[in-house]
């Protein structure tokens, strides 16, 4: 009896954490100190309105990362332009400040670093996008693997979104401090 009443506790206590786990796992959305022309549903941010093709929208998170971490996000419809990244001293409407970014349009990825093109990779709806900072390198990453890494300079980032296109949108952002 001891060993069914044992087994019995055990399924149920399985069964009890694969029920709640997901809601102890999930976290908050992430907080927007300064935005311009976009709404915040939940995890997502999208360009509402402004001009066409101008990065006259944007978003910046709270949350910086420091020497040792990273910011990831989602975009599910590569076309439209937007810059997503890092950057020390951010300044709206001004893709040059982005230190550490991804440009997307037109489904292409571009590695822009305060505005210099590095490389590209081609980027497909869905794709997750990670950009990280650990001992003095930045890594860019889709899916997974890393396609470019340089050397990145030491201090607190803000994570920052600017917006060109209408629609343009991140969603599933997440700030890391520790890999």
């Amino acid at each position: 009896m001891t060993s069914t009443l044992s087994r019995t506790v055990k399924a149920a206590t399985i069964l009890l954490c694969a029920a709640f786990l997901p809601a102890v796992l999930a976290l908050p959305p992430i907080p927007w100190t300064h935005t311009n022309n976009v709404s915040v549903q939940g995890d997502t941010v999208t360009k509402t309105s402004g001009c066409a093709g101008c990065y006259d929208a944007f978003a910046q998170a709270a949350q910086r990362v420091g020497g040792l971490g990273y910011a990831e996000f989602t975009v599910e419809n590569p076309a439209p332009l937007l810059l997503a990244g890092l950057a020390y001293t951010f300044t709206p409407g001004d893709a040059t400040s982005m230190d550490f970014g991804i440009r997307i349009q037109q489904g292409v990825a571009e590695i822009r670093e305060n505005g210099i093109y590095r490389t590209d990779i081609a980027a497909q709806p869905g794709a997750v996008f990670r950009i990280s900072i650990s001992r003095g390198v930045v890594s860019y990453s889709k899916d997974g693997v890393v396609f470019y890494s340089h050397t990145a300079s030491k201090g607190a980032l803000s994570f920052d979104a600017l917006f060109a296109d209408v629609n343009a949108s991140i969603s599933d952002v997440t700030i890391s401090n520790g890999l």
